[in-house]
């Protein structure tokens, strides 16, 4: 007896800048965009986390860059499993993707899970002053 994995899916997030080498995008990030290849990538990973309904396996990329959060991202039960990936590059060792709460106040985190099973979160630098 065998089962039949659902697809793996590759999203892609760019908060603006792209490097001339190295990026995993290709262009710069927009919310409207549907963040599905490097050429169209969301700003922020909140805005995939909204459109789309992640399944085990799935991966968000996220590319150099410091992504300011206004409120704790949240991540819940229905996308248990998702991978978030941070930029990484042997070779541009000083780009990194970084994610900043930026708030002092009690209760304020960068990534909220709540709920969620088999998150991972790699290579994502995370700040909350």
């Amino acid at each position: 007896m065998f089962s039949i994995a659902a697809p793996t899916h590759v999203y892609y997030v760019n908060g603006g800048a792209v490097n001339a080498t190295g990026d995993w995008t290709t262009a710069a990030g927009n919310d409207a965009n549907d963040g599905l290849t490097p050429a169209t990538p969301k700003a922020s990973i909140r805005p995939v986390l909204e459109a789309y309904d992640l399944n085990p396996g799935d991966v968000i990329r996220v590319d150099d860059g410091t992504y300011n959060l206004s409120a704790n991202l949240v991540i819940g039960n229905a996308d248990s499993g998702v991978t978030i990936e941070g930029y990484y590059d042997e070779e541009y060792p000083d780009r990194r993707a970084l994610v900043n709460r930026g708030n002092t106040s009690a209760g304020s985190y960068a990534i909220d899970l709540q709920d969620a099973d088999r998150v991972t979160l790699d290579r994502l630098h995370l700040t909350a002053p």
